[in-house]
């Protein structure tokens, strides 16, 4: 998530503003809840992954 990593995110150790109110408002979420926004994390992680191969694959196969 833009260079931040997932515990800096959950536990608020950036010094990001933001980043400490997430991790304030997550804590007190439930554990389902937590789970789920982390594994939403994650998905989006691996997509974006996905994403960059193809395009790597598509611009080098097309380059002008």
């Amino acid at each position: 998530m833009y260079g931040v990593t997932l515990d800096e995110l959950i536990y608020g150790t950036n010094e990001n503003f933001h980043i400490k109110m997430f991790a304030r408002a997550f804590s007190n979420l439930s554990e389902d809840d937590k789970k789920e926004i982390i594994n939403l994390i994650e998905f989006k992680k691996k997509i974006k992954k996905i994403f960059n191969r193809l395009w790597r694959h598509w611009y080098g196969k097309y380059k002008i």
